[in-house]
């Protein structure tokens, strides 16, 4: 899964120095790159897995796992998942100064629609 960041670019305004910290002129995508799934997917109903990946934000690849709700009913796939990203750990500035006390940690939350195909018709 790629994100483009590029459209941070624009010359609209950021708040708090966002444009400085992401650097996207400099690192324009933010990838994470699955590597394992752990447990099973009901057909139908909704599944708890866990997967496992590479998440590459500014330049740096970090380890995770996501816990994921997935949602199945016929070919139709919803996946659900949160995740709090400590970017000041991974090697981003902090916003905070005088004036501005920011968290060191920003929520993420993804909602994503699929569907599935036999292995037989995905090649």
């Amino acid at each position: 899964m790629t994100h483009a960041v590029k459209y941070w670019n624009d010359d609209r305004p950021w708040p708090d120095g966002g444009r400085e910290i992401i650097e996207s002129a400099k690192f324009p995508e933010i990838v994470f790159t699955p590597t394992q799934i752990s447990g099973a997917v009901a057909p139908d109903g909704t599944s708890k897995v866990n997967i496992s990946g590479r998440f590459s934000l500014h330049g740096k690849d970090h380890d995770v796992t996501f816990p994921v709700e997935v949602v199945a009913g016929g070919q139709k796939l919803q996946i659900a998942f949160h995740y709090e990203i400590p970017y000041v750990e991974w090697g981003l500035k902090s916003p905070s100064n005088f004036f501005l006390k920011a968290s060191d940690k920003v929520d993420v939350d993804i909602h994503a629609t699929g569907r599935m195909e036999t292995a037989s018709a995905a090649k």
